[in-house]
C-alpha cells in the first residue's frame, strides 16, 4: 500500500497503522490462529479469505459503511469463493505470465508457457517456486483446469514439468526478478505488478499472457470478526476505495484494484499492463484452496523437487 496515504489517513484519523508482512498466506493465518484479536484489517488472498470464512473468522461487511465499494468490477469477485463480496472486497488483481528482455531476445517472447520447453532459452528462464502456480502454467498448457483434482491430469502435469525442468534454470521467486533485471536471465514466470515495478529502471522489459489462459490473483480486504477498532477498519477501507485514493495506490503497487470511478481516473497509457481482454480473462482462473486433494499437489511437487533432471 501508499505509504503517502496511509500517512494520509493516520493524520485525518489521529491514528497509527501498525502493519505486519508475511510471506505467505499460510504463514499469516498461523499467526492469526496463534494472536487472536491483533488486526483489524487483513489482506489475504481470495482462497485463504474463504477458508478464513469457513472457520468464522470474518466479518460479514456492512456496505453501507463502504459506500466507495459500491461501483465495483464485479466479474473479479465473480472469479473467487465470494462472488457477491459478502465478507472479502478485491484489493489487488495480479496475473501470472512470462516476464522478458526484449532487448537480450531480440524479440516478443512467444504467448506461450512452451516457452519453459524453448531450447533457445535454455538455462536461461525461470519458473516460480510456488507449487500452485508452477504447476497450474503446466496444467493450463495441457488445456486443464488450474485447480484439477483428476489423477490423470495432474500426472500429465507432472511429466510435462519434468521435461520442462531439463531446460529451465530454477525455481526461484525474488530471486528471479534480480537476474532477470540484471541481464543474467532471459525470461522468467512473474507477475504482471513486478515488470510493472521493474520497467522504471530496465526499460527493456516486458510482459507477455500465455494465450492458454493463466492464474489471476485476487487479493482481497477483510475484516476479522473480532478486530479491536471495526469501525475504524471501515473508515479506513473507505478512505482506500475513495476514487482518487484507490487510483493512486493502482499507480503505486502496480495493480488493478476493479473500482470502476477509480479507474476512470487512470492514464489510459497504464490500463493496458494490469488488465487483461476478455477472451483471455475467460480462459484464466483463481487458484482455490482444495481441501484434501492439496495433498495431490504436494506430493507431485516433492516428486518434482527431488527428481535428478
Amino acid at each position: 500500500m501508499s505509504s503517502d496515504l496511509m500517512a494520509k489517513f493516520e493524520k485525518e484519523y489521529n491514528c497509527k497503522i501498525v502493519t505486519d508482512y508475511f510471506d505467505s498466506n499460510e504463514a499469516m493465518y498461523a499467526k492469526l490462529r496463534v494472536s487472536g484479536g491483533s488486526y483489524d484489517i487483513i489482506v489475504p488472498s481470495s482462497y485463504m479469505a474463504a477458508v478464513m470464512n469457513h472457520e468464522k473468522l470474518l466479518t460479514k461487511l456492512d456496505y453501507s459503511k463502504i459506500p466507495n465499494a459500491s461501483d465495483m468490477d464485479m466479474k473479479y469477485s465473480a472469479k473467487t469463493e465470494d462472488p457477491n463480496m459478502q465478507y472479502s472486497i478485491p484489493y489487488a488483481i495480479s496475473f501470472t505470465g512470462l516476464g522478458y528482455n526484449k532487448k537480450k531476445l531480440g524479440k516478443a517472447i512467444e504467448n506461450s508457457w512452451s516457452a519453459f520447453g524453448n531450447p533457445e532459452y535454455y538455462r536461461k528462464i525461470t519458473m516460480l517456486n510456488d507449487m500452485r502456480e508452477a504447476l497450474g502454467a503446466s496444467l493450463k498448457y495441457l488445456g486443464y483446469s488450474l485447480n484439477s483434482t483428476n489423477d490423470k491430469q495432474l500426472l500429465e502435469a507432472k511429466e510435462q514439468m519434468l521435461k520442462w525442468k531439463t531446460n529451465i534454470a530454477a525455481y526461484q521467486s525474488d530471486e528471479a526478478k534480480s537476474s532477470l533485471a540484471y541481464n543474467i536471465l532471459n525470461a522468467i514466470q512473474c507477475y504482471n505488478g513486478d515488470i510493472i515495478s521493474m520497467q522504471e529502471d530496465n526499460p527493456d522489459l516486458d510482459f507477455a499472457l500465455p494465450k492458454e489462459g493463466t492464474s489471476i490473483g485476487v487479493d482481497t480486504i477483510v475484516v476479522p470478526l473480532n478486530a479491536q477498532n471495526p469501525e475504524l477498519a471501515y473508515e479506513f477501507i473507505n478512505f482506500m476505495y475513495e476514487p482518487k485514493n484507490c487510483a493512486d495506490n493502482m499507480d503505486y503497487i502496480g495493480y488493478l484494484c476493479p473500482s470502476k470511478p477509480a479507474m476512470a481516473l487512470l492514464d489510459k497509457g497504464f490500463l493496458p499492463s494490469i488488465i487483461i481482454d476478455e477472451e483471455l480473462f475467460n480462459k484464466s482462473e483463481v487458484i482455490k484452496d482444495l481441501g484434501s486433494d492439496n495433498t495431490k499437489y504436494v506430493n507431485i511437487w516433492e516428486e518434482i523437487m527431488a527428481s535428478s533432471n
